[in-house]
């Protein structure tokens, strides 16, 4: 039978503790729940992954100059067997490859787990993803701190390139 207090009635200094705690439970609970909500699933975001994926050229990120100008000519390849490439071009234009090589993820419970055959892991969170457009937070993989990283679909790293 649920609880109720009849009206009048006083709670007594524990009872009155118990039901602040599982007030500020509930509240928890409920706001864990409702953001976990606005995130797709694992398989949906798996799907949603499938494809080329690039960082924008206006991203802002602590990486030095150097790294966020490769970034900007760099594209990332995701299969939906949880392989994938990353290709780094030499030119803004894309069209002389630096480097490629291949990637294993997986996604759960919104975090995406990034494997290069080193051994070496990266660590990304969803905070959204769409067809065209996600955005993750940075949470581990070396020595870096915490940050956002927004990604969009692309057909190459040039920039224009967007697909549509």
């Amino acid at each position: 039978m649920p609880f109720a207090l009849s009206p009048g009635m006083r709670l007594s200094g524990s009872s009155c503790l118990w039901v602040r705690i599982l007030s500020f439970a509930i509240i928890s609970v409920l706001g864990a729940c409702s953001q976990a909500a606005s995130l797709p699933s694992d398989q949906q975001i798996g799907h949603l992954l499938v494809g080329s994926w690039i960082i924008p050229p206006e991203q802002t990120d602590p990486l030095s100059e150097e790294t966020r100008n490769e970034e900007r000519r760099t594209i990332l390849h995701y299969n939906s067997n949880g392989t994938g490439f990353v290709r780094i071009y030499a030119d803004a234009a894309c069209t002389k490859l630096k480097f490629t090589g291949p990637f294993s993820w997986t996604v759960h419970h919104g975090v995406m787990i990034t494997r290069i055959p080193n051994g070496n892991t990266s660590t990304d969170k969803f905070v959204s993803i769409q067809s065209r457009a996600m955005t993750l937070r940075f949470i581990g993989g070396g020595f870096l701190e915490e940050f956002l990283e927004h990604r969009v679909k692309a057909d190459t790293c040039a920039r224009g390139s967007l697909l549509r």
